[in-house]
């Protein structure tokens, strides 16, 4: 083992016995001062070029933290907007509700109330279909799918129908946009 405070000899070189610090306990004496002052020059530039980077690597943060709350932004909007949309468009069976509310019931007969309804509820479709509702109403004898229907009862397959088909529609089901909102609610043959 060599001792950690003697000067280094011959054979070893400064970085051999440097310290934690780099001090490799040499004479200053012998130092160029040309070469102290090229590293100086050395140090501030790469002393800039740390500036720089740390500059660039702050603007990119505040533009990172901008786009994302931009995209927040935005995003509430386009659901206000959305909402908005839908709010409107069932205004207008709501004014038509209101007129049939407002009807004498005593002058008209149940066929004309059904007549009011059914054409009120086929305006509801409507304007829902606008912005991507679909009714899923499967018929007897349709393939069960679960991703589509909710199989709340088992029933006997009826004759030459194989297991698995739907045997009774119980509830309408609805899609928007392809993704299931609800289920259809129906009987699976066994």
């Amino acid at each position: 083992m060599t001792d950690p405070h003697a000067k280094p000899g011959p054979s070893e070189t400064p970085h051999d016995s440097a310290d934690e610090y780099g001090d490799t306990g040499a004479d200053v004496r012998h130092v160029d001062p040309e070469s102290i002052v090229s590293h100086e020059g050395v140090i501030q530039r790469l002393e800039a070029e740390v500036a720089e980077w740390k500059q660039r690597h702050q603007r990119a943060v505040a533009d990172y933290q901008n786009l994302s709350r931009r995209s927040r932004d935005n995003e509430c909007e386009a659901q206000r907007q959305g909402v908005k949309d839908v709010a409107a468009a069932m205004v207008t069976v709501l004014d038509h509700l209101e007129m049939a509310l407002l009807q004498d019931m005593t002058r008209a007969s149940p066929e004309q109330v059904r007549a009011g309804v059914v054409s009120i509820r086929d305006e509801v479709v409507r304007t829902l279909a606008r912005f991507g509702l679909s009714p899923v109403q499967p018929k007897p004898g349709d393939e069960f799918n679960p991703a589509l229907h909710e199989a709340v009862m088992q029933a006997p397959a009826p004759e030459g129908q194989p297991a698995g088909r739907v045997v009774q529609l119980f509830q309408a089901g609805y899609t928007l946009n392809d993704r299931t909102l609800r289920p259809a609610k129906v009987s699976v043959s066994v």
